[in-house]
């Protein structure tokens, strides 16, 4: 988890909220002022369980959104294009969104749009991208999920839990669904 704006420099790698959008709004209404604070949240996946010569059929990424005040938002899921380290909350510990920033793919892989239920589990089809990973086209870093388009300053939230939330069912996951290669008698 990455947040811009004045927390730029912090470490959120124990932290049980993976991502949250944030906007810090300060004032009464109607003269409430708010700056973006643009929120990262960095997931990895091991896929070395996967046989070597499966077909990758599905993947699906799952996270459970524990509040939402943020119907309509658009939250996208994008490959992370370099290397990184997670952390554990303390200063120089790992990824911070300035030190070092990764990045991430141009295009969303997938995108998902909240309805008004305060708790749910919320699911990106990312087949592709799994796969990639999987036929070593492409690196696996993990993804960068963060709203989209729908970011706004209306101080409105969407709350994700990571693994770092412990004794609960609730943790991110990614789904595979895959057939092993056949074995080819001797």
């Amino acid at each position: 988890n990455i947040v811009g704006g004045t927390q730029s420099d912090t470490n959120f790698g124990a932290s049980t909220t993976l991502i949250q959008s944030t906007k810090d709004c300060t004032g009464t209404f109607p003269d409430v002022s708010c700056d973006l604070l643009p929120t990262v949240g960095l997931l990895r996946f091991d896929l070395s369980g996967i046989p070597d010569g499966a077909t990758i059929s599905s993947a699906d990424l799952q996270l459970y959104q524990y509040a939402n005040s943020d119907p309509g938002a658009i939250w996208d899921a994008f490959a992370v294009t370099n290397a990184w380290t997670e952390g554990n909350s303390t200063p120089g510990s790992g990824v911070t969104y300035n030190t070092p920033p990764p990045t991430k793919s141009g295009t969303a892989t997938a995108s998902i749009t909240l309805d008004g239920a305060a708790s749910a589990v919320r699911t990106w089809g990312v087949t592709d991208l799994v796969v990639a990973w999987f036929t070593n086209s492409m690196a696996n870093n993990g993804f960068w999920v963060q709203e989209g388009s729908t970011f706004d300053k209306a101080g409105n939230s969407a709350m994700f839990y990571s693994r770092e939330r412990v004794g609960t069912t609730e943790d991110p996951m990614l789904t595979i669904k895959y057939v092993p290669k056949p074995s080819v008698p001797e």
